[in-house]
């Protein structure tokens, strides 16, 4: 488990309230298996849309790497969405050189959409277009050494979860849950809610005007 703080309790009725930002926490071990089932490899080659969006996992990716995607991409007429190290729901992949507990891998996991290797790329400069992703693009928990625990607890969740959501795209990480935002500082809201919006769940915003049982009730009829 990565876990930097205590972001969530469960309350009754399976609502969450939460007080720091999700993106510290990943419990990979509360996932369903998502799934690698006999009809899984039917599931690849995967179709990207005609001039794709892609986030850069920057965190762990040197600056080469982030030169040489940022040509590939451009020269291939796509585009790369950069808002510092936030998660953008218009991307179509997330690139990665490795994955770590940053938003744009918790999102992309909570989104279910494919983080992808750099090897995906240096094959579509070399078909001189955006080819089909195939399922050797896509991170797996084999692409990782074992004694990376945490890395491949990301890696593992991020390939699950999206053969998971193409099998069913109804059932997201958080489906059926819903979510209350307590009030924190607003880097950390903010945070919070492109997270939540990503996995595709219901939330609310909690004010300081009554007591937080009273206003957990009162929402949770809805």
């Amino acid at each position: 488990m990565i876990k930097k703080k205590p972001c969530a309790r469960k309350s009754t009725g399976g609502y969450y309230p939460i007080r720091f930002p999700l993106v510290s926490v990943v419990n990979t071990s509360e996932f369903p298996a998502g799934g690698t089932s006999s009809s899984g490899p039917l599931l690849f080659p995967l179709e990207l849309p005609e001039n794709p969006k892609f986030m850069l996992s920057r965190e762990k990716m040197s600056n080469l790497h982030q030169d040489i995607a940022e040509d590939i991409i451009n020269d291939l007429g796509g585009s790369i969405i950069d808002k510092e190290d936030e998660f953008d729901p218009d991307a179509v992949a997330l690139i990665a050189d490795r994955l770590g507990s940053s938003e744009k891998v918790v999102c992309s996991i909570a989104a279910g959409i494919p983080i992808l290797k750099m090897r995906y790329l240096e094959k579509s400069a070399k078909a001189r277009r955006f080819i089909r992703v195939k399922q050797r693009h896509v991170w797996q928990e084999a692409d990782v050494k074992p004694t990376e625990r945490e890395e491949r607890k990301l890696v593992r969740a991020s390939y699950n979860w999206l053969i998971a959501q193409r099998q069913d795209g109804k059932k997201g990480v958080m489906f059926g849950k819903k979510f209350f935002l307590l009030p924190a500082p607003q880097s950390r809201m903010e945070t919070s809610r492109r997270m939540i919006e990503a996995a595709g769940v219901s939330w609310w915003m909690i004010e300081k005007t009554q007591p937080l049982s009273s206003r957990i009730r009162r929402l949770a009829k809805k």
